[in-house]
């Protein structure tokens, strides 16, 4: 039934197409759907990783900062510790005055003795006996402030401005470092998803030459006809809606025949859309397949065998000028 044939979709012959190759049509299936599914897959993932990649290249990158936040309980730490070195030396200075004002009062107490030595022969010799204790004292305590002026001398103190700046600027420097983060993710992510773009391309190229391998090993009924991705019967790489009249009656008539071989004979319809040497080439390609069309055309030409008018034979040919019954 040709005329059903022509009438039908594009995916509908499609199927009558492959309902003759046994097996064909279900695995053509399965590899159209999946080089649809890869394809929308891709698609995705492409449109994704060039977001990801657009936001990456949008993103600051400021130089000179470190590659992780600081640590305000790291500063924090420092601060408290050069705190307590300070709190040392503060506490060796004070004890080093302490000790001069302690050597001021025994020298005081010195010159008390002295006087008392003058006033107090009797107690010449207990006085005499105390000062030098008080002297051996003094020198020890001299000793003593000696070696302390020593180290107070090679004392340094830390200096903490260094570290207040920083924990003024930690949020600052953290804010950058976030940035600097966020873009190097943005640019990792957009990279895997480029490298998944790629890799489903090549799955899906390898889809498509099963695809075309499955086909190239089909002997088709007319050199050119195919059946696209989508599941659409495409002639000379075009499909139904953009063929010419002629070609969708050569693809149309050899598919048909193809369906039913037993069958003899088609049925035709708008012969019309042919010119008279195409419609020769076309009842010449007939003859080698053996098969006979009977069809209509409109028009009066010699080429018709039954000219039709208001319904009534209005005349018959008797030698059609092409040989193909009209």
């Amino acid at each position: 039934d040709l005329p059903r044939f022509m009438q039908a979709t594009g995916i509908e012959k499609a199927k009558m197409l492959l309902d003759s190759f046994p097996g064909l049509g279900k695995e053509l299936q399965r590899l159209n759907e999946e080089a649809k599914r890869l394809y929308g897959e891709r698609l995705a993932i492409g449109q994704i990783a060039d977001r990801k990649a657009k936001y990456a290249a949008e993103l600051p990158y400021i130089e000179g900062v470190p590659d992780i936040p600081l640590s305000g309980a790291e500063m924090a730490q420092r601060m408290k510790e050069a705190l307590t070195v300070n709190a040392r030396n503060d506490e060796v200075r004070k004890n080093i005055g302490n000790t001069e004002q302690a050597i001021k009062a025994e020298q005081y107490r010195v010159e008390s003795v002295d006087k008392r030595i003058t006033d107090l022969q009797r107690q010449v010799i207990d006085a005499q006996s105390e000062r030098d204790k008080l002297i051996q004292k003094i020198a020890a305590m001299q000793d003593s402030l000696a070696t302390a002026k020593m180290q107070a001398a090679t004392l340094t103190d830390t200096d903490t401005r260094q570290i207040e700046q920083e924990l003024e600027q930690i949020d600052t420097m953290n804010a950058k470092v976030r940035a600097n983060e966020e873009k190097a993710k943005a640019e990792q992510e957009a990279s895997v998803l480029k490298q998944q773009y790629n890799e489903i391309t090549s799955t899906l190229e390898q889809v498509r030459a099963d695809r075309i391998k499955l086909l190239s090993g089909v002997k088709m009924p007319l050199d050119g006809l195919a059946v696209d991705e989508e599941g659409e019967l495409i002639y000379a790489n075009q499909r139904w809606d953009c063929m010419s009249g002629s070609e969708q009656l050569r693809a149309g008539t050899a598919i048909c025949a193809a369906i039913k071989p037993a069958c003899g004979f088609v049925l035709l319809d708008r012969l019309e859309t042919m010119d008279v040497d195409t419609l020769r080439e076309f009842a010449n390609w007939l003859t080698e397949r053996n098969l006979q069309a009977i069809g209509t055309r409109v028009g009066t030409g010699s080429e018709n065998s039954i000219i039709i008018e208001d319904g009534v034979v209005a005349e018959s040919a008797e030698e059609p000028e092409v040989s193909i019954n009209l």
